[in-house]
């Protein structure tokens, strides 16, 4: 329930653009959510009885921020009223978000149990570490993704698409000299990090990753772009389509 208001408070506040609001409450949560269990830890309450209720209360401080400035952007006034007539395409719109949000973590996660069932958990390492590592970069197409849907369902559709087409550019000239950073720099900072043995390993992977990492940061704007627009079921199409080649690849 404290996830799914979550989304809901911040979805809120993303629409009336209140970025600093919504990242504010997300963030005090955060590390609510880190310390509280850690407090208790270190005062000698070790029982997962404690330390999961005090982790959850982290969450319910975002809440309880989100919410109050969501108060503030959209005040409720009056009692709540149910338009019949958007009953219909809100359960439409959302059922194609709720398959993309099904199989979306499906392509980030079923390689691990490939991989491990294959090959052994020692590979699973040596691709998870990378992966894990290569994947912070996707926070900067992320938060221009965020940004921009409010802007994508608002504007006219011409506006639209030139929104689309600028951010698009935007996003390659940008990102693009990033990740040509990241490929040269990889291999280096996983000897420092994780020892020259397990980085001749992962190293290779980073950098394959990379190259994915761009290209889905391409695919990040005219995702926002479909999903604005009210076609949410073309990129879930997409990735019913993808999860059988994936899965075999």
């Amino acid at each position: 329930p404290l996830a799914t208001s979550l989304s809901l408070l911040a979805g809120t506040l993303e629409g009336r653009q209140a970025f600093l609001s919504m990242n504010g409450g997300q963030i005090a949560g955060t590390v609510a959510y880190q310390l509280l269990p850690l407090g208790l830890a270190y005062a000698g309450y070790h029982s997962l009885a404690v330390l999961i209720p005090a982790a959850i209360g982290g969450r319910l401080v975002s809440v309880l921020l989100l919410f109050q400035a969501s108060r503030q952007q959209v005040p409720l006034r009056s009692a709540p009223r149910v338009d019949a007539s958007l009953i219909k395409p809100l359960f439409r719109y959302g059922g194609w978000i709720t398959v993309t949000g099904a199989i979306g973590p499906l392509l980030t996660v079923f390689d691990r149990f490939l991989i491990g069932s294959q090959i052994g958990m020692a590979a699973v390492t040596a691709y998870t570490v990378p992966y894990n590592l290569v994947t912070y970069l996707s926070v900067l197409p992320g938060s221009l993704q965020t940004a921009l849907f409010p802007n994508f369902s608002r504007l006219s559709t011409a506006e639209a698409l030139d929104l689309l087409r600028r951010s698009l550019l935007t996003i390659i000239a940008v990102f693009s000299p990033v990740i040509v950073l990241a490929e040269l720099l990889v291999k280096p900072f996983l000897n420092v990090w994780i020892g020259a043995k397990l980085a001749a390993e992962a190293a290779p992977v980073a950098q394959i990753l990379l190259l994915g990492i761009w290209i889905n940061a391409i695919a990040y704007m005219p995702f926002a772009y479909l999903q604005g627009r009210g076609r949410p079921d073309l990129p879930a199409r997409f990735h019913l389509l993808e999860l059988a080649p994936y899965g075999v690849l």
